[in-house]
C-alpha cells in the first residue's frame, strides 16, 4: 500500500462552511508528501521520525498524563498534540489505553512506516477510512471521504436495511459500502501491503464485568467530582436538568467544583412538555430554584434556562 514514506502534513481549509465539528482529512499516497486538509484540529509537525501527528477532539486527562511524563521538557506550554506525542514516543501503542476523553488521533510512525489511526474508547468521536489504489483517506466526516477522486459512493445497503429493521449494524459499517468507520475502542494500523485492526481498550476483557466492588462505591464522589471538573475545565458548561436522579447529581457536583475552582457556575437547561405523564417541570424548578438566585430568559414558553449564580 505505501510505497514511499509521506514526508510532512499539511493543513488547509477544505473550502466547505464551518461546522460544530472538526472537518479534516488525511490522505495518505504512494507519493509524498501527506496532507491534512480541514478546520479545527491539532497538528504537529517536524523533522526525524514520529513527528506527524493529528488530534481532533478534548483530552480530559491532560494533568494526569504531564505528571506521568515527568522529565519532557516545555510539556505545560504544549498544546495537546505535543502532549500525546511526548506520551506515543514513551509508551508507544501502551499510550492509548491512558487516554481520556472524546477523540480522534492520527499518527505518523515512520520507524514502522505506518498510519495509526485512534478513535476513543466510547466512540464519542466520529472517525472513517476509505481506500483506493495507493492511498488511505482518514477523517471524521463521511462526505469528505466520499468526495474524493476514485472513492465510490455506492450504497451499503444491507447496512441501510438493517438500520430501517432497528438491528444493530456492523462494528465498521456506514451506509457507504466502500466507507468504513474505525470503531470504539480500536486502533487500525495502515502498514505496506496490510491494514491491522487492534482493541486497546475493553471493558471485559475477559467476559465477566464486575462494575462496581466496595472499593468503588467508597470512592463514588471523589469519581464523580473528578469526571464533572474535567468537563468544566473546557469553558461555561450548561446542565441539561431533567427529574431524575443522575442531572440533579451532576448539577449538584458541578455547583460545588465552580465555587471551588472560582468557575463560572453551569446553566441549568429543561424542556417542559405538555402532557402530565411526561412533564418533569415541577421537579426540574424545585431543584433549579433552590437556591432562588435564577433568572427565566424573557419569552420563553416551552423552554427554560437558569443560571447558577
Amino acid at each position: 500500500m505505501l510505497n514511499r514514506t509521506p514526508a510532512r502534513f499539511q493543513t488547509q481549509s477544505d473550502g466547505l462552511p464551518p461546522r460544530p465539528w472538526a472537518r479534516w482529512l488525511t490522505i495518505l499516497s504512494d507519493r509524498p508528501p501527506a496532507q491534512v486538509r480541514g478546520l479545527n484540529c491539532q497538528r504537529l509537525t517536524g523533522e526525524g521520525p514520529l513527528r506527524q501527528l493529528i488530534f481532533d477532539g478534548a483530552l480530559y486527562n491532560r494533568a494526569d498524563l504531564e505528571r506521568e511524563l515527568g522529565s519532557s521538557p516545555n510539556l505545560s506550554t504544549a498544546n495537546i498534540a505535543e502532549v500525546i506525542l511526548a506520551g506515543y514516543l514513551r509508551w508507544g501503542s501502551e499510550l492509548l489505553p491512558r487516554l481520556r476523553g472524546p477523540l480522534a488521533l492520527v499518527i505518523w510512525d515512520s520507524d514502522r512506516e505506518a498510519l495509526l489511526a485512534v478513535r476513543d474508547p466510547l466512540g464519542s468521536h466520529p472517525l472513517f477510512f476509505a481506500e483506493k489504489a495507493g492511498q488511505v483517506f482518514v477523517s471524521p466526516a463521511i462526505d469528505l471521504l466520499t468526495q474524493q477522486s476514485g472513492v465510490s459512493r455506492e450504497l451499503n445497503r444491507m447496512a441501510m436495511a438493517d438500520f430501517i429493521m432497528q438491528r444493530t449494524l456492523g462494528s465498521q459499517d456506514t451506509f457507504f459500502e466502500f466507507v468504513r468507520r474505525i470503531p470504539a475502542g480500536h486502533a487500525i494500523s495502515f502498514e505496506r501491503n496490510n491494514i491491522r485492526k487492534h482493541r486497546y481498550w475493553d471493558p471485559a476483557p475477559e467476559g465477566i464485568v464486575n462494575w462496581t466492588g466496595p472499593a468503588e462505591v467508597e470512592r463514588f464522589d471523589e469519581f464523580l467530582d473528578r469526571a464533572v471538573s474535567r468537563c468544566l475545565s473546557f469553558g461555561p458548561a450548561g446542565i441539561f436538568l431533567s427529574g431524575g436522579l443522575d442531572s440533579v447529581s451532576v448539577a449538584a457536583s458541578a455547583m460545588e467544583r465552580c465555587r471551588v475552582e472560582g468557575l463560572p457556575q453551569p446553566l441549568a437547561l429543561s424542556l417542559v412538555f405538555p402532557h402530565p405523564d411526561t412533564n418533569e417541570e415541577t421537579v426540574q424548578r424545585s431543584v433549579a430554584e433552590q437556591p432562588s438566585r435564577f433568572s427565566k430568559p424573557p419569552g420563553k414558553t416551552d423552554c427554560w434556562a437558569q443560571r447558577w449564580l
